[in-house]
């Protein structure tokens, strides 16, 4: 009868922590973009709480200390972030939402992925109380060994939804339309996030006795044990799935910058040619002829990604006013994500300069004294010069990152961070070892 109820009691606590984390999940997703730290500690914490509240239910015991200490080394993550930030003079970009329109662009783009991840994540979900009641009820495992096993299962739940979402992460940092400043301060973010889950595979290697032989280097009165395999794995993981996509995602958005500048110059030479060549008697012509150049642009924008035609979807006030609620989630990244968006920077270009081609077609219509047309005319081919000035002084702009300085601070923090976790996971190890037996 005990059983039962120490086992009702641990289901409660699994019912309570997937509630909690995803309504802290949606009030993180869907709320401001500025950082709040006590959104920032809640999603620190809460997977520290249930961690160890889920293996004291079944494992029969408890200890606050390793609480407080997991808590504390997972706090890191976020000091961390803030340093690397300010020394980046911590640039104002809404970078959850531009991270969330990011991440729907992958999921629409990838459906089948989308499917995969959320029927592997329904299975673990579903899995976890099942394998730990079978394992609590069968008295197959001694109290040590059972506890090893629980502590084994709750770090592959924890860990597990947090390697699904991998594949989009490394899909954000790697985007080629999103700005340089919400890519930096995303990086910031997971860096953040990384160092408790690696904390949860330092305790992950010792269950499984990965751990390798430990060398002790003395400086001074100081004694630190360095774990070369933990150290290379944590050190491996960061560069190939957080700094190798970064990079490549600065190149992919200087080349696709690169790509809508030359178009930009290319419609706005096209336009100047065709006003400073036109006579009275062939301008329609021209400007017609221009127009249906730039609506060649704006079908080639449209058709190469989808996801652009979606978003443009939003831009209609009957549309935005009438969405449940999955799509209101969209919407709100959709929203504060456009103006850093390219894709949708580029597609604001051909639209207005498409409206002035209407205008002036219109003007000239409109319009029977031949030498108003000529001044007409006059005036829009400066418009048209001043314009590409101007997108040619936004192209030389610089974003406020420097990857640089990012290489000079990630490389000298690399190895530190990655030790620090390793001394921190055999910490705690060592008090668990303690209270397992």
């Amino acid at each position: 009868m005990i059983r039962i109820l120490i086992f009702i009691a641990f289901l409660v606590i699994y019912v309570l922590y997937l509630g909690i984390s995803y309504v802290l999940l949606m009030k993180y997703v869907s709320g401001s973009n500025k950082d709040r730290f006590i959104q920032n500690e809640l999603l620190v914490i809460i997977p520290n709480l249930f961690l160890f509240a889920l293996i004291f239910t079944v494992g029969r015991f408890f200890n606050s200390y390793m609480i407080i200490a997991s808590i504390a080394f997972s706090n890191i993550g976020l000091f961390l972030s803030f340093i690397i930030w300010s020394l980046l003079g911590s640039p104002k970009v809404p970078y959850k939402s531009v991270g969330g329109w990011a991440g729907y662009n992958f999921g629409v783009k990838n459906p089948l992925f989308n499917l995969f991840t959320q029927g592997i994540s329904i299975i673990i979900l579903l899995a976890y109380p099942i394998v730990i009641g079978l394992y609590f009820f069968r008295n197959t495992l001694d109290i040590e060994q059972f506890r090893t096993f629980s502590l084994q299962c709750t770090i592959v739940l924890i860990l597990s939804s947090y390697l699904l979402l991998i594949p989009t992460n490394l899909n954000i940092l790697s985007a080629d339309f999103i700005d340089e400043d919400s890519r930096a301060r995303y990086l910031t973010a997971q860096l953040s996030g990384l160092i408790p889950n690696a904390l949860f595979i330092s305790f992950f290697f010792w269950t499984l006795k990965w751990t390798g032989s430990a060398n002790e280097i003395s400086v001074g009165s100081l004694r630190i044990n360095f774990d070369p395999l933990i150290f290379t794995v944590l050190l491996a993981f960061f560069v190939f799935f957080f700094i190798l996509p970064y990079f490549i995602g600065i190149q992919k958005s200087r080349q696709l910058k690169k790509e809508h500048f030359e178009n930009k110059t290319s419609i706005l030479d096209h336009l100047i040619d065709a006003l400073d060549l036109a006579t009275l008697n062939n301008v329609i012509a021209r400007i017609d002829e221009s127009g249906q150049f730039l609506n060649a642009k704006y079908s080639e924008l449209v058709n190469d990604d989808k996801v652009v035609e979606m978003g443009l979807r939003f831009d209609d006030p009957a549309v935005a006013g009438n969405l449940n609620e999955n799509e209101t989630l969209i919407y709100n990244f959709y929203k504060h994500a456009r103006p850093f968006d390219k894709r949708f920077v580029y597609y604001d270009f051909l639209k207005s300069t498409y409206q002035s081609t209407l205008d002036l077609r219109s003007s000239l219509l409109a319009e029977t004294d031949p030498a108003v047309n000529k001044e007409t005319l006059k005036n829009y081919a400066v418009h048209f010069k001043d314009l590409k000035k101007e997108i040619s002084d936004i192209n030389d702009k610089k974003s406020n990152t420097n990857p640089a300085l990012w290489i000079a601070i990630i490389g000298i923090a690399s190895p530190f961070i990655s030790q620090l976790l390793t001394e921190g996971g055999k910490y705690l190890i060592d008090y668990f070892k303690k209270f397992i037996a």
